[in-house]
């Protein structure tokens, strides 16, 4: 994606795309690679606007971070990647 989009806007878009295609998101995992900035205060608050941004229960949002065993770009602090898994119903 192009630099200087918010987050929120693309959540939004791809929350759009999957109801539009007769589907909608129940649940999400989240799991952020990072060595560094160390994000263990932050989980919470990321997993609620996740939540609030899908229109899902925080219960249905879970959002964890891994240092990546210290391997890599991620573990050497010089990238951060995010792996993300949605589970989606039919709505038809």
């Amino acid at each position: 994606t192009p630099a200087g989009i918010p987050s929120a806007r693309l959540i939004d878009e791809v929350r759009r795309k999957v109801g539009e295609a007769g589907w909608r998101v129940t649940g999400v995992d989240v799991t952020i690679v990072a060595a560094r900035p160390r994000l263990g205060g932050h989980l919470d608050a990321m997993g609620a606007a996740i939540a609030t941004l899908l229109e899902l229960q925080p219960t249905a949002v879970n959002v964890k971070a891994s240092t990546g065993n210290l391997d890599g770009a991620e573990g050497g602090g010089r990238s951060i990647s995010v792996l993300a898994v949605a589970t989606v119903e039919s709505t038809r």
